[in-house]
């Protein structure tokens, strides 16, 4: 299924980044700050795992975004997974 991103845009007089992020609550990923509080408030009164993360990922771009978006997109298909057996690791989930 898609991953919603939150997509912001950083410049400084010598650099410029797009950066993506999002919330991982438990096995669960949002953008929505108040929905991941809600997760983790729930978790807590039913004795369940409430371990949260926030995935931020940033890269360079010129006056083009669309290849740093593209950088960014790349990256996600092929780290994903791996991002989110080391978000469990670190849990204690596996």
């Amino acid at each position: 299924q898609p991953l919603l991103i939150v997509q912001t845009k950083l410049r400084s007089p010598t650099l410029r980044l797009l950066v993506w992020n999002w919330n991982r609550i438990g096995d669960i990923s949002t953008v929505n700050a108040h929905f991941a509080k809600l997760l983790e408030a729930r978790a807590r009164l039913l004795g369940q795992r409430n371990d949260a993360a926030v995935i931020i990922l940033s890269s360079p771009y010129g006056g083009d975004m669309e290849s740093a978006a593209a950088v960014l997109q790349e990256f996600i298909v092929d780290m994903l997974p791996t991002i989110e057996t080391s978000l469990k690791q670190a849990a204690g989930g596996l």
